[in-house]
């Protein structure tokens, strides 16, 4: 059965460690970045006036930013960290955007998340 497996997705004892790999991130991509769009909504959709307050910005590829819906999670938390004295959200948003931040640097730069870092963000 296994070597059918191997057989019919070309799997071969050497490449087996980045084929699990691969259906690793794959999988995690699928999970983890919805949940991770669904927390960056609902931090602007609570937090919109206080943002709005510190747009417009550039965004790493120099286009304008100037409304809080359009903000990436990476925008968001730099926001937050840079005007930590206003408190725009508060203490446990805050590390959870650091973690959300986090994962989805991980993931898009085709790294995988481990089991902790999965937990750290409420997946497992």
């Amino acid at each position: 059965m296994t070597e059918r497996v191997y057989q019919e997705n070309d799997i071969k004892v050497t490449n087996l460690q980045n084929v699990v790999r691969a259906a690793v991130w794959e999988a995690q991509i699928k999970l983890v970045f919805p949940k991770l769009e669904n927390f960056r909504v609902e931090i602007i959709r609570k937090y919109a006036s206080k943002l709005q307050q510190y747009l417009p910005i550039r965004s790493s590829n120099n286009d304008t930013v100037d409304q809080a819906a359009d903000l990436e999670i990476g925008q968001l938390f730099y926001i937050c960290k840079e005007n930590s004295g206003s408190r725009i959200t508060d203490y446990a948003e805050f590390e959870m955007l650091k973690k959300m931040r986090n994962a989805r640097n991980i993931l898009a730069h085709w790294d995988i998340l481990s089991y902790e870092q999965l937990k750290d963000i409420d997946m497992i």
